[in-house]
């Protein structure tokens, strides 16, 4: 059995999915909040590893999981 929108990417704030059409959607992980971790911190670190992954799919390397 296929998965629906599998991932092409798991990462720790967020997940890369594919649809059927072979567009690419980013979803958020589900964060505990705490002292360190906070809503806006938290934020900053999703855009980061966001900016990261783009940067890795511009180039072409980030087809395959």
């Amino acid at each position: 059995m296929q998965q629906r929108n599998p991932h092409v990417y798991e990462g720790v704030y967020i997940n890369i999915n594919r649809k059927p059409d072979g567009t690419l959607y980013p979803t958020f992980n589900r964060p505990q909040f705490n002292a360190q971790l906070t809503f806006v911190e938290f934020c900053r670190r999703a855009a980061d590893e966001l900016i990261q992954v783009a940067s890795v799919f511009a180039t072409g390397l980030g087809e395959e999981k």
